[in-house]
């Protein structure tokens, strides 16, 4: 805890002075000394050339904020560039009338800059070792409040000021008072910090010269191991290249004499308007932008991989363990919208993957839909996805249930009125949705029984009824029931629950997740093919217009006339280990783009076709 927090200085009384302070040299510097010399009638190419130079301490501060950690305090610092900033400009300001000015003006403006560039390092690490998170958090606004209340009382204040002066005293008289104004100014408040400021951390002292070099270079060197750093370095420098060259021209043409082709504004009017106005602009349009960016938000996707190993091989995939019907990244709102961005985020994610401790052999993404609620799926955009062995199977309806029903084969139509007749001969049999939780879970494990009993007779490894598969689908019924996420439907009769069905919706989307059946005696009524169309119709009437029958080319399926959505997958290999299986996914995708052939290499290898075409 520092020295200001004990004796309970709060922050509401530095920190709006402290940011005052960082802003004023800035603009006294980058601003008021374009004005001046304007004004003094150097030439703009001097005076451009002359002020973007000034500008280097501010671009290069990183050289020598290191040496700010081995001495003293963040305290220290910030009051000393403060006092010493604030007499540069005392002595600028008296030696304006000198012969020689420019020389010596230019020498106590980069003074000036080089204590304003190290104050900013200073006031951000009291910043931030001051106060606590929520601190830091709460006073935010406030600093770049009080930041642009500098540029306020500089560009707009100030040359407002100057301006007036102008026309009631020569030009180097009133701008001698200005440059004294903010000199005073900055020693004023140093002398308040020096009184109210915490001091930002422990008092630090490096044992030699040496000691402090080596620490130096320590940083500079692990600085410049950083991932792509050189590239960053040029996006740093070249980021703001256009508005430089702006801040540094603008000015002038808007003072310039309209015979010179600028706008002849005087000195009052250009405080006026550029500083003024356009200063209440820029906050403006800084407030709009930060609620911008945090509507957009700056996550562009999450995909839950897992890593795992089969046959020497390290494989990254969805973490789905082949339990799902769809894969895909979780979006965020800045995610990829074009090939260009999606292969940029591709590009990363297998850079990270190859980094991963351990390594990866191999990434393979598998049954990807294309369409994300209406969004385009990145992965699925990029030139190596290709056609998965699957396809998605959806029923899409308008408001008439019955003209969807008509538009079925009139076998499916009849078969369905034969199969509800016969069902409802029994007594008591009946068609419901669970309208609570403890319901849904009778039915839920009434589908446990029935589905294992199936596998079971069909010779299949069965996983859903494992605990932790259970486990989830008895947590979704559980906890979604209520809120109309999970849906859970039955045909009974009696006390008998004869056929179930569990689905989720959101909004007017319903997708089928498990489906059963008791067989036996009841299979002459087609319980499955009743409970799906009992259930489509009390959704439909609820508001639910599309249906997703989820993966699988089953007859029942294709019977209810849905349409086949296509899926693909997606593999890239991570090291060379990786490549030949990468090839051969390549290679299966390719052959997929032509169904004709690929029924003949099955038949030719002696496949025979699966359940779901059979």
């Amino acid at each position: 805890m520092t020295k200001s927090r004990r004796a309970g200085v709060s922050p509401a009384v530095w920190v709006p002075t402290l940011y005052f302070a960082e802003g004023l040299p800035f603009y006294a510097v980058g601003m008021m000394a374009l004005i001046f010399y304007s004004r003094m009638g150097v030439d703009n190419r001097t005076i451009t050339a002359t002020v973007s130079l000034l500008g280097l301490p501010w671009s290069l501060k990183p050289l020598w904020s290191p040496f700010l950690e081995m001495y003293k305090t963040k305290k220290f610092f910030v009051v000393l560039m403060e006092f010493v900033g604030g007499v540069s400009l005392g002595l600028l300001a008296l030696c304006l009338p000198l012969p020689d000015y420019f020389r010596y003006s230019i020498a106590f403006f980069a003074l000036v800059a080089f204590c304003s560039s190290t104050h900013d390092i200073a006031a951000d690490g009291l910043y931030i070792g001051s106060l606590t998170p929520t601190q830091q958090a709460a006073y935010a606004g406030w600093q770049g409040g009080f930041y642009n209340i500098a540029r306020f009382f500089s560009q707009g204040g100030l040359l407002i000021l100057a301006g007036y002066l102008e026309n009631r005293m020569p030009a180097v008289r009133a701008w001698m008072i200005i440059f004294a104004t903010v000199g005073i100014t900055l020693v004023v408040l140093s002398l308040l910090h020096s009184r109210v400021l915490p001091s930002g951390g422990e008092e630090r002292h490096s044992k030699s010269l040496r000691e402090m070099l080596t620490t130096f270079w320590d940083v500079v060197v692990s600085f410049f191991k950083k991932p792509n750093i050189y590239f960053l370095l040029c996006f740093v420098f070249l980021y703001r290249a256009g508005e430089g060259q702006v801040v540094k021209i603008g000015p002038l043409f808007l003072k310039a004499a309209r015979e010179q082709g600028g706008l002849g504004l005087s000195t009052t009017q250009f405080g006026t308007i550029y500083g003024t106005f356009g200063t209440a602009a820029f906050i403006v349009g800084s407030v709009l932008g930060g609620y911008f960016a945090a509507w957009l938000g700056l996550k562009r996707a999450l995909l839950p991989l897992i890593l795992r190993r089969q046959d020497g091989i390290r494989i990254v995939e969805f973490a789905d363990l082949d339990l799902t019907d769809y894969n895909a990244p979780v979006l965020g709102p800045a995610a990829p919208r074009s090939a260009r961005s999606a292969r940029l985020l591709w590009r990363n994610l297998l850079t990270a993957l190859r980094k991963v401790p351990g390594g990866a052999d191999l990434i393979r993404l598998r049954k990807l839909p294309a369409d994300l609620d209406g969004r385009p799926n990145p992965l699925a955009m990029l030139a190596g996805a290709g056609p998965c062995s699957l396809n998605g199977n959806l029923i899409i309806m308008g408001g008439d249930y019955g003209a969807w029903r008509h538009s079925l084969e009139r076998t499916t139509r009849k078969e369905l009125e034969r199969s509800w007749r016969v069902f409802t001969r029994h007594a008591g049999a009946g068609f419901r949705l669970a309208a609570t939780a403890n319901d849904a879970l009778t039915i839920l494990a009434t589908t446990e029984v029935q589905q294992g009993t199936r596998m079971e007779s069909l010779g299949l490894n069965f996983i859903l009824n494992e605990e932790g598969c259970a486990d989830f689908y008895r947590s979704l019924v559980r906890h979604g029931t209520a809120s109309g996420y999970a849906v859970v439907s039955a045909l009974t009769a009696g006390e008998d629950i004869v056929a179930t069905l569990l689905g989720i919706r959101t909004g007017s989307r319903y997708v089928m997740i498990r489906i059963s059946n008791v067989g036996g005696k009841w299979s002459n009524c087609s319980p499955g093919r009743l409970i799906i169309e009992r259930t489509m119709a009390a959704l439909h009437d609820d508001g639910v217009r599309e249906f997703d029958f989820s993966i699988g080319n089953y007859a029942y399926k294709r019977r209810f006339g849905v349409t086949r959505t296509a899926l693909v997958d997606l593999s890239a290999a991570l090291s060379w280990r990786g490549l030949p299986y990468a090839l051969r996914d390549r290679a299966v995708r390719q052959l997929r783009r032509h169904p004709s052939l690929t029924a003949v290499l099955k038949r030719a290898l002696g496949k025979p076709p699966s359940r779901e075409e059979s």
